[in-house]
């Protein structure tokens, strides 16, 4: 019990030592900043999308199975062709 909260007085003294120490970033924010994110947040959702749909196909195939029923007019007409 006694070290346990030896430990979380020395992670709050650390965090604090950290925080007093840091130094300013001069960093600027521009407003094409905004643009920016809202540009890569669009990008994001839209290769989420793209994922989501070229993996739902196997999914649903998995899950459901392959229930195609084979046309008989396609055989028949590919029957024709092989024998003339």
């Amino acid at each position: 019990m006694f070290w346990r909260s030896q430990n979380k007085l020395i992670l709050i003294g650390f965090a604090t030592t950290l925080c007093l120490i840091s130094s300013p970033a001069f960093a600027y924010i521009d407003p094409g900043m905004g643009s920016m994110w809202i540009q890569s947040m669009l990008a994001l959702t839209a290769g989420f999308g793209v994922a989501f749909k070229m993996y739902w196909q196997r999914v649903k195939l998995f899950i459901f199975g392959n229930k195609k029923k084979p046309s008989s007019e396609r055989s028949d007409k590919n029957h024709q062709e092989n024998i003339t």
